[in-house]
Parts: structure tokens; C-alpha cells; sequence
């Protein structure tokens, strides 16, 4: 008996379109027999809405909110409290460790170093966009300035992040740990 696959409308999320094998989410194509990995409509523009809009957002929360007082901001950072600074150090130690590749499949050594260094990328923007946000946070909550809707929009981008790109949420509460340390300075 020869089976047909299922049409792409009952397809699952991050399943091959061909042999109906589920390689995962953040795969476009099949390891196993090249084929285009089906992902539903809603998952595309999240993962459009997570990869572009926090540089945006960042460029809006630097420019207006710190911008013209660039010295003091990098001064504050320097002279965090010592557990503050502890925390920080401790998030970047953990955005720079290598990701576990648990479940991930490959079909060559380049392709799993390939793999974990988007992982590493993705986890350092991730601490960037947070430690931008937790920035932002204590500068507007220092000069009352309203910018919370913009940081909380790029706060909620870096939590979705896991999600729809190729990151870890390892990185994601180092990520957390960094931006909070930075916010409560």
C-alpha cells in the first residue's frame, strides 16, 4: 500500500511536508530528505515581528532616552553595586557558554558548529536587547521620562525570541538576569 502524505493543511508545526518526519521548529528544511519543513502562517510574522522590531525598538530607546547623556549612563554602569555588577557578569558568563544540542539533527560536524553558533549569536543579542532594555528602564524611571511602553514591547520581543529563532532559554534568563541588574542599579 503506498500512503500519501497529508496535505500541508494538516501538517504540525515544524514537520516535513514530505516524509512527515518532525525535525523541530526552527528548521526550514528536512535533514532527512531535504523537503521544506511546513510552519503555519502565524509563525512566520512572529518570528518577522521578533527579528525586526527589536533593533527598532533599540534604536528608538537609545537615541531619544540616553541619547545626549551618553557619559553618564556608561559612568552609572561603572559604578554598580557590587551584587548588580555580580549579576551582570554572572548573565554574560552564561550568554558566552556553549548551548546544549540536545534533540538537535544534523548531518555533518560543520552543520552542528554552524548550529551552535547561532545559538551563541542569538543569545548574545538577546543579552544585548536586554541589557538595553534594563538600561532604558533605570535611565526613564530616573528623569521620568515615558518610555515603558516602547521597553516593555522590546522586553516582550526578547522573551518571545526562544520561540522563533534558534536560541536557547538558557540565554534567555541570563538575558534576564543581565537586563534586571541593570534596571534596579
Amino acid at each position: 500500500m503506498n500512503k500519501e502524505p497529508p496535505l500541508k493543511s494538516v501538517h504540525k508545526a515544524g514537520e516535513c511536508v514530505s516524509c512527515g518526519r518532525c525535525p523541530g521548529r526552527s528548521y526550514r528544511q528536512c535533514p532527512y530528505c531535504g523537503e521544506q519543513v511546513w510552519h503555519p502562517l502565524w509563525y512566520r510574522l512572529g518570528k518577522g515581528v521578533v527579528v525586526f522590531l527589536p533593533p527598532l525598538l533599540s534604536a528608538l530607546l537609545i537615541l531619544p532616552v540616553c541619547g545626549p547623556e551618553w557619559r553618564s549612563s556608561l559612568r552609572a554602569l561603572c559604578q554598580l553595586h557590587a551584587v548588580s555588577g555580580f549579576m551582570v557578569a554572572a548573565g554574560v558568563g552564561v550568554l558566552i557558554l556553549p548551548p546544549a544540542m540536545d534533540g538537535v539533527i544534523v548531518s555533518s560536524r560543520r552543520e552542528l558548529m554552524l548550529i551552535q553558533a547561532e545559538k551563541v549569536f542569538v543569545d548574545c543579542l538577546m543579552g544585548v536587547y536586554a541589557a538595553i532594555c534594563g538600561c532604558a528602564w533605570a535611565w526613564a524611571r530616573e528623569n521620568a521620562l515615558a518610555a515603558s511602553p516602547l521597553i516593555l514591547l522590546q522586553a516582550v520581543c526578547v522573551y518571545f525570541m526562544p520561540v522563533f529563532v534558534r536560541g536557547s532559554w538558557r540565554g534567555l534568563g541570563a538575558a534576564a538576569l543581565a537586563g534586571c541588574a541593570l534596571a534596579l542599579r
